[in-house]
C-alpha cells in the first residue's frame, strides 16, 4: 500500500544540489525569505528592516490565511498532479 505523498520542503535557503534532489523525487519546495520573530522584538525589527532592508517581520501568531497565501501557487500545482 502506498500513501502517494509528495515531499514538501519549506526552507530559508536551499543549495542547488538539494533543489535537484527534491525535483528528482517529485517533491516541491518553498524558499521562505522572510525571517519571523516574536513581537517582543518589534522595535529592533523595525530598525533592522528600515536600516538594513532585511526581509524580517514580527508576529506572534501565523494565521491560516497568511500560510495559505505563501503556498497557494504550489498547492494549486500539486492538486493538478
Amino acid at each position: 500500500m502506498e500513501l502517494q505523498l509528495i515531499p514538501m520542503i519549506i526552507a530559508r535557503w536551499l543549495n542547488p544540489i538539494q533543489i535537484k534532489i527534491i525535483n528528482e523525487i517529485g517533491g516541491v519546495y518553498i524558499v521562505y525569505k522572510d525571517a519571523i520573530y516574536s513581537t517582543t522584538y518589534s522595535s529592533i525589527i523595525s530598525k533592522i528592516r528600515e536600516i538594513l532592508e532585511f526581509p524580517i517581520e514580527s508576529r506572534d501568531e501565523i494565521d491560516d490565511d497568511f500560510f495559505i497565501r505563501k503556498i497557494d501557487k504550489i498547492h494549486s500545482n500539486i492538486l493538478k498532479i
